[in-house]
């Protein structure tokens, strides 16, 4: 880390914690860079105790959305610095890399995201079963649903003829323009008379 950057990155919680900054009015990143005091350039610096996570978290978002990358990731890393589970933050970081190009930062935070909320990783909302999973042939050899030109479809359409997605598996060859095979109960031959 540079010079520049470090002040910016120790100036900024300074800033937002005695009110000089708010979400609105965010300084560009050169225009603090512009004048670096002696105490922000020591590497023994560090962020005063009174930098607010949710404070650099806003000015991180207000950053994000005027564009301003560099410095949104700036004050998102240091909210994470001081409050590292704060998973609004990692998303927001997440998008701010990802936008930078940075893809594999992005992953990483969003996986970081994950780790603190697993929540996240399941959805609002249960999966439903794909068809295919409550499917009475599941399990069974695939060889006996393509069966030699000839050969018997019976023991075939018999696993077929109880099962609850027939109707599913019937409609889903016929939109996929399945040629060979029993599908739904039903040989190639009888699909074509449908």
């Amino acid at each position: 880390m540079n010079g520049t950057t470090r002040f910016v990155v120790l100036v900024l919680p300074i800033a937002l914690a005695s009110g000089c900054v708010t979400t609105g009015s965010a300084p560009a990143p050169t225009a603090v860079a512009a004048t670096p005091s002696p105490r922000a350039t020591t590497s023994d610096s560090a962020p005063p105790a009174a930098a607010d996570p949710a404070r650099l978290l806003d000015l991180g978002r207000a950053l994000l959305a005027r564009g301003e990358m560099v410095a949104a990731t700036m004050a998102l890393r240091e909210a994470l610095h001081l409050k590292p589970d704060l998973a609004e933050a990692r998303a927001s970081l997440g998008l701010a890399l990802y936008a930078m190009g940075d893809l594999d930062a992005a992953v990483e935070e969003l996986r970081g995201l994950l780790r603190v909320r697993p929540d996240l990783a399941e959805g609002p909302f249960p999966q439903p079963r794909r068809w295919q999973e409550r499917a009475n042939c599941l399990g069974v050899d695939p060889d006996l649903f393509f069966p030699e030109r000839g050969a018997s479809t019976r023991e075939a359409k018999s696993v077929c003829r109880s099962c609850e997605v027939r109707i599913d598996c019937l409609e889903y060859a016929l939109d996929h323009g399945e040629k060979f095979g029993i599908w739904g109960g039903l040989s190639e031959r009888e699909r074509r008379r449908l």
